[in-house]
């Protein structure tokens, strides 16, 4: 059996080829619709919050379930860009599972809504195991991924080449200096849209997640009840490459496991002690400001520090002593653990 007039392809070689395009452009298909699903729901979270974000959740439960050990690893391999670290591997893995749905939408559209579907699913739970989560937040991943499901379809039937034979052969192969194809030119073009929308979805995304961002806010910490004791003028051993007794504050570390520093509002931050207590305290922070402080020499350092590792820092601390708010709230009989 030949093809139509005009291609002088064998059947054999024709079906190879239109196999190896329909894999290439599924694979194409399959990506843009996961970088849409992911830019709709960052532009979402951008308006509801960072908690909602689909990757920073997905983040945050794949660092809560991550082994200590790895985490010590990560620290000392990566240092500060232990996070980007993270957040890139998730990316490549986002691709190539989201290569292998459009490959599998392109054969039966049915499997591409249910990768996508299972890829909501996980997005979903993440979320709902962040601290302080509401049913809110679950917006930006289904709407993300009902998005994606759309331009999964919308991509893969514009890809099905029309015409005759001889046309669809063309197409397949992937010479783009033929001539028009009504097939090819609807996947460009809607390619070139979606990838559009999911560019401009991201970076709104990111503009509104920075403008929720926390601020340094210029709060009037009371002089100390109990000041520390000056430093003696010979602290410090004055060697090249040692720090000095002081750590300043443009050097100290900074190491935790949060994606983004979380949002903390004064106005609406409580401290609340409850439990196994005889009295629950909850404390606003002008009334917990107003009680008797102390200053004190502190000297912090990572987990995963080395020995002469950066992960380590000296300062002068002020805070209320905790001994006195849970005696305060009366510690009963059998409690042997606080829980932050």
């Amino acid at each position: 059996m030949i093809p139509s007039t005009g291609s002088n392809l064998p059947t054999k070689q024709y079906m190879a080829t239109s196999k190896r395009a329909g894999i290439l452009t599924g694979a194409l298909s399959g990506l843009l619709a996961a970088a849409l699903t992911l830019a709709i729901g960052q532009a979402r979270a951008g308006l509801v919050g960072a908690v909602s974000s689909p990757i920073i959740a997905v983040g945050g439960a794949a660092i809560d379930a991550t082994p200590e050990f790895l985490k010590s690893f990560a620290i000392r391999t990566f240092g500060t860009n232990d996070k980007l670290a993270l957040v890139t591997g998730m990316v490549l893995v986002i691709a190539v599972v989201a290569a292998l749905i459009g490959m599998a939408a392109w054969r039966r559209i049915q499997l591409g809504w249910v990768g996508i579907g299972l890829f909501g699913l996980i997005g979903l739970a993440a979320v709902a195991t962040r601290p302080n989560a509401t049913l809110t937040d679950s917006l930006p991943t289904i709407v993300g991924v009902l998005a994606g499901a759309l331009a999964l379809t919308v991509l893969t039937r514009a890809a099905r080449p029309t015409g005759d034979r001889a046309t669809e052969s063309t197409f397949v192969a992937g010479s783009f200096a033929a001539s028009g194809d009504p097939g090819r030119r609807r996947f460009l073009v809607a390619a070139s849209l979606v990838g559009g929308v999911a560019v401009v979805g991201g970076g709104l995304g990111i503009l509104g997640l920075a403008r929720r961002s926390p601020t340094a806010t210029a709060l009037a910490i009371p002089t100390p009840t109990d000041i520390g004791r000056a430093t003696p003028g010979a602290a410090g051993v004055a060697i090249n490459g040692v720090s000095p007794f002081i750590t300043p504050n443009g050097d100290f570390y900074r190491v935790d496991t949060a994606l983004i520093p979380p949002t903390v509002d004064p106005a609406t931050w409580r401290l609340r002690i409850h439990g196994m207590v005889d009295h629950e305290l909850n404390l606003d922070l002008p009334t917990l400001l107003a009680r008797p402080s102390i200053e004190r020499d502190i000297t912090l350092t990572c987990v995963s520090n080395e020995v002469g590792g950066p992960y380590a820092g000296n300062a002068r601390w002020i805070g209320i002593p905790l001994k006195a708010l849970l005696e305060e709230a009366g510690v009963q009989p059998g409690a042997d653990q606080l829980v932050s």
